[in-house]
């Protein structure tokens, strides 16, 4: 502590259930902040601009729900991420209609006219297109994560999802590895899913004076 001199963490638990809504709220932000402008938007723009992009989120949000995807901790976050891609994607879209009107140019000679005209801005939509790209990546790998942990013995299996592990075997064995030998723990095992199966074999590997890999 601060006082007591003392070092205290906060646990692994904590950070992953902040981590989630913070980077939500950062990607949100991206969003909000394409939409108000660079510098000043005339205020009677603003509402139209988070009307339509506000549509299409929701239209997004209709669509993953009739896809399956039923979760509200899921729905919101990918709701979110769509809501910001539409208002970056429309703002640039409205740029380059702007300059087609104003210079009498085609499409692709404004597009590329425009991002030439103000790099620094659309540079920096392209940094929050990634990032919410990102966010949607890290949503969708950390709720659609099952973890399991059981012990199992030859010819056991259990259920993952929709995944049926069985353990075929294992085998420990000892081999040359530069000037000395690393001992090896490798374990086979069957994944079976409706009509499909594979064989899946995860490896250890022991190193004297390393650690295991």
């Amino acid at each position: 502590g601060l006082f007591t001199g003392t070092q205290a963490a906060p646990p692994i638990s904590y950070y992953n259930q902040i981590a989630g809504p913070m980077l939500v709220g950062i990607v949100l932000l991206a969003g909000i902040c394409t939409l108000i402008g660079w510098r000043s938007r005339p205020s009677h723009n603003l509402g139209d601009n988070f009307l339509w992009s506000g549509v299409i989120a929701l239209g997004v949000a209709i669509g993953l729900f009739v896809a399956g995807i039923r979760q509200i901790f899921a729905l919101i976050p990918f709701t979110i991420c769509a809501f910001v891609l539409a208002a970056i994607i429309s703002e640039y879209i409205r740029g380059v209609a702007v300059r087609r009107k104003m210079k009498a140019e085609n499409v692709f000679t404004a597009a590329a006219g425009l991002f030439a005209a103000s790099r620094t801005r659309y540079g920096a939509h392209i940094v929050h297109i990634g990032i919410t790209l990102l966010a949607v990546g890290i949503i969708g790998s950390s709720l659609y994560q099952s973890t399991i942990q059981r012990t199992l013995t030859q010819g056991q299996q259990m259920s993952i999802g929709q995944y049926t592990l069985v353990f075929d075997g294992y085998d420990n064995y000892k081999t040359a590895f530069q000037s000395s030998t690393k001992e090896i723990d490798t374990v086979t095992m069957s994944v079976l899913s409706g009509d499909t199966s594979f064989a899946m074999t995860p490896v250890i590997n022991y190193i004297p004076n390393k650690a295991a890999y």
